[in-house]
């Protein structure tokens, strides 16, 4: 079964749940290890993946990304920097020519 037909398959549930269910798996596997930044560090994981999809979603189009996103376009120029993102962009836009 494709990756998407299961996701379409599966009860919705809010997004919340499954931060929740990855956090947890998170300190699962930790185990006793000590954790520090924790919240910098979901932040970073999560926020890299949501733009990397609303850039897809909105055909690459930074002004309507970052409307979608919620921020201006200037601050989404930013966060594509400092995630290093200039590059996957480009070649996702080579691979769609």
């Amino acid at each position: 079964m494709s990756k998407d037909k299961s996701r379409n398959e599966s009860p919705k549930q809010p997004l919340h749940v499954s931060v929740q269910r990855a956090i947890d798996d998170f300190f699962h596997q930790l185990g006793d290890a000590p954790v520090t930044n924790l919240y910098d560090m979901v932040l970073a994981e999560v926020e890299r993946p949501v733009i990397k999809t609303v850039l897809q979603q909105a055909d690459f189009k930074q002004t309507k990304a970052a409307y979608i996103l919620g921020l201006n376009r200037g601050t989404l120029r930013s966060k594509i920097r400092q995630y290093q993102l200039d590059t996957w962009i480009a070649q996702q836009k080579n691979n769609k020519e």
